[in-house]
């Protein structure tokens, strides 16, 4: 999935640039001619300091910078600590690193809401049984689901990272992965067909070019379109991971972008979106 906020991009290249930048400065000052003096007060053994302190740094930053852009939740934390470790340096570490911070400060909600939102492996912390969890928020006691996934296998990251703070919020959800028991032996088209469209309140759809490739997640739209159809409402949730154009989804249905939007971000619209059909 694109990563939109290339700020945080650039802020990643940077302290990769200025810990390579690091590296050679500890190497001129431990091995350099800058090694050899001693005046003004400062002795060899302060240089070789300066130099190892350097390369320590440029470590750190080298390391920050991997992290930032291959999107590790630990990558924020690192770089933010050396920001405020060296925005003291006035005036130019001051500026530099200083822009660094509010970069760093924007982004941090959607950062790690959608590269560090606690979950592993798609376990959340008690909640060992989440496909038996009754809705906590939803009024709508004749469905099932508060909300039904649908989403192509290659999607699945994204589908389980949602699934499990909708659980966590005290929402019931059709996720496969809480569902092995009751799908075992059952006609799987059939049964799919009629929680698409008998069993939820909503279908949240992750477009993507692999669930436009699909047949199963075909078979899922048109159970959800007939739905949709029957209450003369929404019912489908666009969410898109790229730029496929779904047919059967009219251009002109608003959709919400993960590009755009955390995890997070998703479920609270989705939560706020219940609590209107909720008053209807």
């Amino acid at each position: 999935m694109t990563w939109k906020y290339k700020d945080i991009d650039y802020v990643g290249i940077a302290y990769l640039v200025i810990g390579i930048i690091y590296v050679f400065g500890g190497f001129l000052l431990v091995l350099g001619p800058l090694s050899d003096i001693d005046a003004f007060g400062i002795t060899k053994n302060d240089i070789l300091f300066g130099g190892f302190l350097l390369f320590f740094l440029s470590v750190l930053h080298i390391l920050a910078g991997i992290g930032l852009l291959k999107r590790h939740s630990w990558a924020w934390y690192v770089s933010f600590v050396l920001a405020v470790m060296q925005v003291w340096g006035f005036p130019i570490y001051t500026i530099i690193y200083g822009i660094f911070i509010y970069t760093l400060l924007k982004r941090r909600s959607v950062y790690l809401s959608r590269y560090g939102s606690g979950t592993q492996n798609g376990i959340l912390d008690n909640q060992k049984n989440p496909a038996q969890q009754n809705s906590k928020k939803s009024n709508h006691n004749n469905k099932r689901y508060d909300v039904a996934l649908s989403f192509a296998g290659e999607d699945r990251k994204h589908a389980r990272e949602i699934a499990n703070l909708l659980i966590s919020s005290g929402y019931s959800v059709f996720y496969d992965e809480y569902e092995k028991a009751g799908l075992w032996g059952r006609n799987l088209y059939t049964h799919l067909s009629d929680v698409y469209k008998n069993k939820a309140v909503y279908c949240l759809m992750f477009i993507s070019n692999n669930y436009a490739k699909k047949a199963w997640t075909k078979r899922e739209q048109e159970a959800a379109q007939s739905k949709a159809f029957e209450l003369g409402r929404e019912y489908i949730l666009p969410l898109k991971l790229d730029d496929t154009e779904l047919p059967g989804i009219d251009k002109t249905v608003a959709y919400v972008d993960l590009r755009e939007f955390s995890y997070k971000d998703v479920v609270d619209l989705i939560s706020e979106k219940l609590k209107q059909t909720d008053a209807i």
